[in-house]
Formats: C-alpha cells, structure tokens, sequence
C-alpha cells in the first residue's frame, strides 16, 4: 500500500517549464549566439542550474569553466524571478486535495529553492503539502536518487511506499533508483521520452482517475 506521494515541481506542479526554456534560449542565442531548443533544456530539468549550463554547451560542442556556467545560471536565474509568475497546471489542486482526503503523505521534491516556491504556489495549496525537500535540502541533484530518498524520510516512510510524480527523465531516473514507484505526466515531454517511468499519463485528469483506482 502507498503512503505518501511526492510531487516534483516545475512541470509537475506549475507551468514554468515554458518560461524556463524562453529565458534559456534567450540568453544563450543573444549573449553566447548559440540557439538550442526546447527540448534540449526539457531533458536537462532537474539538474542544478550551473550544470545545465555546462552541459548544453558540451552537447554543442563548446567548453565553458564552472565560473562562465555559474554566470550564465545566474543570469538566467535572475530573469526568472523578474517574469511573470506561472500558473499551476489545471487538475493539481483536486489531485493535491484527494490525497489529503485519503490521508496520503505528500511531499514537493524539487531543484529549485523554498524561496521560489513561496513566492508563486499560493498559500491554500502549498499548505496541504507535508514536506519540501528543496535544493537547500540534499546535497546531489537529480538523476542522483538523494532528493526521493529525501523525501521519503522526511516524511517517515520507506521509498517503497512512495508514489513519484514527475514529467522529466532525469527526474524518472532518481526516482526509480530510490526505490519508488513512478507516475510519469506528460506536460513537456512525450512518452517516448519518459518510457522508464513505471505509468505514464496524458494528464492531470488521468492522473486524478488513477489515483482513484489506487485509493478508493
């Protein structure tokens, strides 16, 4: 029986990913002339910033020193906070309140910072969440499983216990090697992307029948 289910963030809970990839493209093609896709900075969600960063260079060929990557994540950082704010995706809400209806643990387990979840997840939502496991809370990023196994301990629950919510593959990745189960949302990928995730779903609709399924 599953006990607790853990949220990742962006792409999951709020529709950043698109903002996310604007600022990312933005900077590197007017600063650094190099154009990348969306879906270049959709497969690298999760890691931290920095190397993001690094990595889109090295996949294009380009070395760059953690001290030019580090520029360029603040960079983009800063541009983030000075957008508007997403919105979250429609359907979290009523998947967020069953879970608490069933009395189900909850948990967002993300790479971004408490801070830049306080400053957009309004407080009637963000307080029916049990824990946060942000980036200020484990030492290794995703694809590393630490943020899962996090998760899973701070809320007092084995990681075979917990379901994982997540829409990226490097988030896939961390949460299969913690041990939980994992439900794949396709809100910027598809599933061919995301086909090591144990379920796959269109949708928060799907997603909300499902967990109907499991805990009715």
């Amino acid at each position: 029986m599953y006990k607790a289910v853990l949220f990742d963030f962006d792409g999951v809970i709020l529709q950043s990913m698109p903002t996310h990839s604007r600022l990312w493209l933005e900077i590197l093609e007017k600063e650094y002339n190099l154009r990348v896709t969306a879906r270049d900075i959709y497969l690298q969600e999760g890691r931290p910033t920095d190397d993001v960063a690094r990595i889109i260079f090295e996949q294009y060929g380009m070395q760059i020193s953690s001290e030019a990557a580090h520029k360029i994540a603040e960079k983009k950082q800063a541009a983030y906070f000075n957008a508007d704010k997403p919105d979250i995706y429609p359907g979290v809400p009523e998947v967020v309140g069953f879970l608490k209806e069933k009395e189900k643990l909850t948990a967002i387990v993300t790479g971004t910072r408490r801070a830049n979840i306080d400053r957009v997840l309004p407080p009637e939502l963000r307080n029916q969440f049990d824990e946060f496991v942000t980036a200020e809370r484990y030492q290794n990023g995703k694809p590393h499983p630490e943020p899962f196994l996090n998760g899973a301990k701070f809320l007092g629950v084995e990681p075979q216990a917990c379901i994982v919510v997540e829409n990226a593959p490097l988030g896939v990745q961390a949460a299969k090697a913690a041990g939980t189960h994992v439900i794949a949302v396709c809100t910027t990928l598809s599933p061919e992307d995301l086909h090591e995730a144990d379920e796959i779903m269109p949708d928060f609709n799907a997603l909300l029948a499902r967990f109907h399924e499991l805990f009715d």
